[in-house]
């Protein structure tokens, strides 16, 4: 599943392409994909010109004219391909070989057509992705009812609001940088890499982090996730932007996926773990 950098990369390469086109027609393949209301989906989005694309947490947001917003999640295998009036394809998600192959094809859900020629289509060989339409007042109401935390590269996510999240809670630090109610947009990968440069373990209890602890925890999210998104990701193999590019930031990777080899400061063996079903690479010596 694509984090913030991914697909912070996806959305503003999709802007960059996307905004200002006009909505000539769209298809919905898989009616599951937009929540079985395909009439609703087609119709209302007929016509409509794409004013910008963004996101809010891991969630691609379309806003139209007419105040409509399409709203999304990749999920596990889902795409944006965006085709060209020339033909030309680009991709954003996860660029499976099956995806660019006589499109549309079989895991083709929605198709765009858009009025200069050009497409976008969704695609997701697992179906577990999705998109709906949503009113201004009613994405405003979603997103309350996700109750999501702050994005964590906004003046929202500030140090005394991280050190107020971590008191008398009980759960591993890993665990609770997981939680999007705590801050939005960090999964496996950069919560193992933010609490290695932390120089934090990550079985430690939140509760019990000092808070000389929390601020090198809240100064490596924002430095880990900024080097991301300047790389484009991490998900090299199954992840790239809107024009292809794969993500550099798996090069810069010091824990995860690196489970029992040496460690690049001290070089002593990492140890894998799991926690919470998910693997946890990390420093005996060097996080403490």
């Amino acid at each position: 599943m694509p984090e913030l950098p991914e697909v912070e990369t996806v959305v503003s390469e999709l802007n960059k392409v996307l905004a200002n086109k006009k909505i000539k027609a769209v298809k919905v393949l898989t009616p599951k994909t937009v929540d079985f209301f395909v009439a609703k989906f087609q119709g209302q989005l007929k016509n409509k010109t794409i004013k910008k694309v963004y996101r809010r947490a891991k969630m691609p947001i379309i806003s139209l004219s007419g105040g409509l917003f399409v709203a999304g999640h990749l999920k596990m295998t889902g795409q944006f391909l965006y085709q060209s009036k020339n033909k030309k394809l680009t991709g954003g998600g996860h660029p499976e070989d099956a995806y660019i192959k006589n499109i549309p094809n079989k895991h083709t859900r929605v198709i765009f057509d858009l009025a200069d020629g050009s497409n976008l289509y969704f695609n997701d060989i697992r179906k577990f992705g999705w998109l709906k339409l949503f009113t201004k007042k009613e994405l405003e109401n979603y997103l309350e009812k996700m109750h999501y935390g702050p994005e964590p590269l906004t003046k929202d996510f500030t140090l005394e609001y991280f050190i107020e999240k971590l008191i008398n809670r009980n759960v591993p630090i890993k665990t609770l940088l997981l939680d999007q109610k705590l801050v939005v947009g960090i999964g496996n990968i950069y919560a193992a890499e933010i609490l290695f440069r932390a120089k934090v373990k990550p079985t430690k209890k939140a509760k019990n982090i000092t808070k000389a602890e929390a601020q090198k925890i809240y100064q490596s999210t924002i430095f880990i996730l900024k080097q991301a998104i300047k790389y484009k990701g991490t998900t090299s193999d199954n992840f790239a932007d809107i024009f292809g590019k794969s993500g550099n930031y798996i090069k810069k990777l010091k824990v995860y996926g690196r489970g029992d080899q040496k460690c690049f400061t001290c070089k002593n063996n990492l140890k894998k773990i799991t926690q919470g079903q998910r693997s946890t690479v990390y420093c005996p010596v060097c996080q403490k």
